[in-house]
């Protein structure tokens, strides 16, 4: 096994990326440890979304509709009942949620 692997600098350029972004945009240091953390965060979560359709994709390769037609039905059902619970509270649904 190759342990010199391109994955390894991963880590260090996303946190120093994070690091970088949160201290333009903030001077106190306790603030910009949080917004580092947070942006850490983000971007692996983003990242491994990718990763996570990729995989799905490589994996259905011949029948991709079965994952993205299950997918569609999870986010509508959650529209679904987000709407009607929003209604039984008495609150109007957003204009963003609506269209």
């Amino acid at each position: 096994m190759n342990v010199h692997s391109i994955y390894w600098h991963l880590p260090p350029l996303v946190l120093g990326v994070s690091f970088v972004y949160a201290a333009t945009r903030h001077e106190d240091w306790r603030r910009i440890g949080w917004r580092t953390l947070y942006w850490v965060r983000y971007i692996l979560g983003f990242l491994g979304s990718a990763f996570l359709a990729l995989v799905m994709l490589e994996y259905f390769r011949e029948a991709w509709w079965k994952p993205a037609l299950a997918a569609a039905v999870v986010w509508y059902g959650w529209k679904y009942i987000d709407k009607r619970r929003r209604r039984a509270a008495g609150q109007e649904a957003p204009a963003a949620a609506k269209a």
